[in-house]
């Protein structure tokens, strides 16, 4: 059985695993986030859906990278349930830069309406370039992820609701910016479509197990008691203390979290689960864990974040 990103070219099977050599190529791989409202070729925002050219009918969809955007594509159409189907030709394109397109075969008006308000919602978040089948982030840590520039609302709400050093005790402050990340959270699933088929929702699980407050367990929690799907943060152990990635470089985040982290395989099997985590740097640790749900029987993953740092290594 197979499954394809979106149906654009590229398919792995059915509950493949996240090879280490994947996880390493994170830290290489270009492009490996971008936004869309962002410009950045010409000054101009990337457009997305594209007009018929010369003689031809059909509309075309066009993204920075086919990761991320082309299967949340799929799940947007996946979600319209009666609504007449959207019809998708892949079409890949080589002349010395590998380019996806999708063409919109015979679409309507209203199809085409639907697909144009769809990508400028989207437009909004950052896509990232991953081993995951969908995987976005509410906004960067600066504006239009410039590290020159101010830092973001949901950077300071994530700083406010995060707890550093020997802490544990969430204060109200804490709380107040925890439930406003979880609500944006909450927002961007139910808007985006982007997650239509998940049916279970885990926090990457803390470094330090002592530790009770976990700001990606509050957004996890909220999430699935919204969305009424069971939450499995607890099917997911750290068995061994490790550092903060943070704390980490980024070429010994792998070998960190190496053999740390425990699933329980009964209760992931044949699950689409979402990973929630609070910030991505590198995303070793959401696709290790991600890894680690699909060798223990998860069918597909995806993950969601509050914070795209501006560079995948600091």
């Amino acid at each position: 059985m197979f499954f394809a990103f979106g149906g654009f070219g590229i398919t792995r099977n059915h509950g493949e695993s996240i090879s280490d050599e994947d996880l390493q190529k994170l830290l290489t791989m270009h492009p490996r986030r971008h936004r869309l409202s962002d410009p950045s070729w010409h000054n101009l925002p990337w457009s997305a859906l594209r007009a018929p050219v010369e003689d031809g009918a059909d509309y075309g969809l066009s993204f920075p990278f086919f990761e991320s955007f082309c299967p949340a594509f799929d799940e947007f159409c996946n979600s319209r349930g009666d609504a007449q189907s959207i019809e998708r030709l892949p079409f890949e394109r080589m002349d010395g830069k590998k380019v996806n397109y999708t063409f919109l075969k015979n679409a309507t008006e209203e199809q085409l309406n639907d697909i144009g308000e769809w990508i400028g919602y989207i437009s909004q978040f950052v896509g990232i370039r991953d081993s995951l089948r969908v995987s976005f982030a509410l906004d960067y840590t600066c504006l239009c992820g410039d590290p020159k520039r101010e830092v973001t609302q949901i950077a300071k709400l994530r700083q406010t609701a995060k707890l550093y050093g020997g802490s544990d005790k969430p204060t109200t402050d804490t709380l107040s910016a925890a439930t406003q990340l979880a609500e944006a959270s909450i927002n961007f699933i139910k808007t985006s479509k982007s997650y239509h088929r998940i049916d279970a929702v885990l926090a990457t699980p803390r470094s330090d197990p002592s530790k009770k407050y976990s700001l990606p367990g509050f957004i996890a929690d909220r999430i699935a008691k919204d969305l009424d799907l069971p939450d499995l943060s607890d099917c997911i152990h750290t068995i061994k203390h490790r550092r903060e990635m943070k704390d980490t470089p980024a070429e010994e985040r792998l070998k960190e979290l190496t053999d740390t982290i425990e699933v329980n395989a009964d209760a992931v099997k044949g699950k689409r689960i979402l990973i929630v985590d609070d910030l991505y740097q590198s995303g070793t640790t959401m696709n290790y864990v991600g890894k680690l749900l699909l060798d223990n029987g998860a069918s597909c993953v995806y993950g969601l974040v509050c914070e795209k740092t501006c560079s995948n290594q600091d």
